[in-house]
């Protein structure tokens, strides 16, 4: 079965997937679109007509987050799927995967600023101790600090 990946040529939302099924050595496409690309193409195939988007063969799949986790599913490294099929272990990593998303939103909110010097200053304002981001990035810090390997808190798949 062919895979193809499409997205923006920016790393976002598909950027995992890419991640995931290069380091697991998993054949696929990656087209990247431009904005006007995705006008003409894309709206009205799926909907809510959003990006990233999955063909598996003529089978389309949006939501990044699911996305994500099938190519972790797929993925292998070490002869081991990346995302877990022990339930536990699945739970630590979606845990892991729910604080990173947290971290978009406010990311996010600076991307329409057009004065660089003000998009810099919001950014560091979140990223700064009592911000936003820096909330989220801590306890991740906290998760990671508790284990020997970076992420051995995330325990390889057991089956």
């Amino acid at each position: 079965m062919s895979l193809k990946l499409v997205y923006f040529p920016i790393p976002g939302r598909a950027e995992p997937t890419r991640l995931a099924f290069t380091l697991g050595g998993v054949k696929f496409e990656d087209e990247l679109l431009t904005k006007e690309e995705w006008g003409r193409k894309l709206k009205g195939e799926v909907s809510p007509r959003q990006v990233p988007l999955l063909y598996l063969g003529d089978k389309v799949i949006g939501q990044s987050i699911a996305i994500m986790r099938y190519a972790g599913k797929v993925s292998k490294y070490e002869g081991k799927p990346l995302y877990p099929s022990c339930p536990l272990h699945a739970l630590e990593v979606d845990e892991f995967i729910g604080f990173v998303r947290e971290v978009m939103p406010p990311l996010g909110a600076t991307f329409t600023i057009t004065d660089q010097a003000e998009k810099e200053a919001v950014r560091l304002k979140a990223v700064s101790e009592g911000g936003e981001i820096h909330k989220w990035l801590s306890y991740l810090d906290s998760l990671l600090e508790k284990s020997t390997s970076g992420f051995g808190w995330i325990k390889p798949d057991d089956g």
